[in-house]
């Protein structure tokens, strides 16, 4: 019985240490500190901070934002990632790279054109994100930031966010918005132009399975999802089997 529970402990030991090994953060930071109505800025979505052995891969995330304050104009690579796959509908956009990264680096630029009917403090958040390391999906935590808007109208509920991003939101002063773009969503690509270089491509699986986008599914990872349901099983049923034997041995 004393083999049952150093097993059962070792596999808690091994669950544990898979579930939470690797971990990452998502960082916003916009090109300008203040914007004016009518005018363009951009937001550069950055991992940063990738506690991973291998390195990831690839990203799925959804943008959300206030749409009464902001247009989207496009969502553009950086850094050698793949050209974004984005999902009018639901806002959720994949994003690969053809080798591993551990360094913080920025993904993807986002721009958007600030209306004339715009808040004070229109707020865009990233959620619902998971990375890949062609293994595991690595979970980070949501995060948001409010751009301030000159001559914004007041709107008192909507409160400025932007210390979720370790005070590095409002410190890029960049001129320019780096956005040559005329159209408006229409430039924001919902789907992929089947990149013949792209190696193992999600974008590929995801244009073979359109459900993976609605479901927020990254195609190339989960493996290790199925040992964590077996180890799971072996658990309880280690603990199963401890419990029925010490009711045995009282009855006797």
């Amino acid at each position: 019985m004393k083999k049952i529970i150093s097993l059962a402990l070792i596999l808690i030991i091994t669950f544990v240490t898979i579930s939470y090994a690797s971990s990452f953060k998502i960082v916003l930071k916009p090109s300008k500190g203040e914007v004016d109505k009518k005018s363009e800025f951009y937001v550069d979505v950055i991992l940063s901070n990738i506690q991973d052995e291998k390195g990831l891969t690839s990203l799925i995330s959804t943008l959300e934002y206030d749409k009464d304050s902001l247009e989207l104009k496009g969502i553009e690579s950086q850094n050698d990632w793949s050209k974004p796959v984005y999902n009018e509908d639901n806002g959720k956009f994949v994003i690969e790279k053809g080798d591993f990264t551990k360094n913080d680096e920025t993904v993807v630029r986002i721009t958007f054109y600030v209306t004339d009917k715009s808040k004070e403090n229109p707020k865009i958040t990233i959620k619902n994100s998971q990375a890949s390391n062609s293994d595991i999906d690595i979970t980070p935590d949501d995060v948001s930031i409010s751009v301030k808007v000159k001559n914004g109208t007041s709107n008192p509920d909507n409160t400025d966010n932007s210390g979720n991003n370790n005070s590095e939101n409002n410190n890029n002063n960049n001129n320019g918005s780096n956005s040559s773009n005329n159209g408006k969503n229409n430039t924001v690509n919902s789907s992929t132009n089947n990149n013949s270089n792209t190696n193992k491509s999600i974008v590929a699986n995801i244009n073979n399975n359109a459900d993976n986008m609605k479901n927020g599914i990254l195609p190339n990872a989960g493996t290790t999802s199925i040992i964590l349901l077996v180890l799971g099983a072996a658990i309880i049923i280690a603990l199963i089997s401890y419990t029925k034997f010490k009711i045995v041995d009282k009855e006797k």
